[in-house]
């Protein structure tokens, strides 16, 4: 689903970015109790920016630096950790200016749990994984091959299973923000996001019309819509689109598939169970007092 945060004000961004890089270094300790800048750009997290003071468990202290960190394993509807959360978060764009750089990094060791130095057309030179521990631990980057580059930071956590997090914190390197190549990114991002929504949701449309023909009245209405807002992403300021197209995107979405006869000419039940037994490194488990049913934890 298109993720409306890509939409992020301007105005909010310069404010977390000057915190991040005001003194010739970039930093993001997140000491600030915001993201400084970082963004969604796949998948979802209930609680981006941990602030724990010992690890899930047990009395160890975190090993995070100061108050708050990254986290892809925190739920801020619950206390219990969740290794289930996928997704991909990048940060601001920055111009390298030193050698080396710096951070903290714990969680899963996998290959697909790790955070990456990417170039700024968002090639990963570097990688930084997890112990598959819960102990940040320090971590450095010879980053001399690209001094005088723009590059960014991604966060990847694509795995669901055991130690299938990853957490992120007191990042440090010699540089500064680059905030129109930041916004060029995210506007680039924006529009292909959406760009890539317009054909299923036409094919979406085409198909229930002839599927259900008259049980589906309006698809005249919603392709004219559809056709409407294509036209207004041509014609934006350089292909970007504003929130106000991505807020009409999503409302004609939602009438369009909403409107299937089947949903409308039939009352449904969702049920919405807890997981039967937690176990911090299961996320997904069976019953064991039901054969053959399955419960995906949430």
């Amino acid at each position: 689903m298109m993720n409306i945060r890509l939409g992020i004000c301007a105005i909010l961004l310069v404010t977390s970015l000057t915190v991040a890089g005001a003194d010739g270094l970039v930093r993001f300790d997140f000491e600030t109790g915001d993201l400084q800048g970082w963004q969604v750009v796949e998948g979802d997290f209930s609680k981006l920016l941990g602030d724990r003071a010992f690890e899930f468990g047990n009395d160890t202290p975190y090993t995070n630096q100061g108050d708050y960190y990254l986290t892809t394993l925190e739920r801020a509807d619950s206390e219990a950790p969740d290794d289930g959360q996928t997704g991909i978060v990048e940060s601001p764009v920055f111009i390298l200016n030193g050698p080396k750089a710096t951070m903290r990094v714990g969680g899963g060791s996998h290959e697909n749990t790790y955070v990456a130095l990417c170039t700024e057309g968002g090639e990963e030179v570097l990688h930084a994984r997890g112990r598959d521990s819960q102990t940040m631990h320090p971590v450095t980057w010879d980053v001399s091959p690209w001094i005088g580059q723009r590059v960014f930071l991604r966060l990847v956590d694509q795995h669901t299973g055991s130690w299938g997090h990853i957490t992120f914190d007191d990042f440090e390197v010699k540089g500064q923000i680059d905030l129109e190549a930041t916004q060029v990114r995210q506007a680039v991002r924006m529009h292909a996001q959406i760009e890539s929504d317009f054909l299923p949701l036409r094919q979406a449309i085409t198909h229930l019309s002839q599927k259900f023909a008259d049980r589906y009245p309006n698809t005249g209405e919603y392709l004219s819509r559809l056709d409407a807002l294509e036209a207004s992403l041509t014609q934006s300021d350089a292909g970007v689109p504003s929130q106000q197209l991505f807020k009409e995107f999503e409302a004609l979405r939602q009438e369009a598939l909403l409107a299937h006869p089947l949903l409308q000419e039939h009352s449904m039940l969702f049920v919405v169970r807890h997981q039967y037994t937690y176990d911090h490194h299961n996320t997904h488990n069976f019953s064991p007092d039901h054969e053959n049913e399955f419960n995906h934890g949430h």
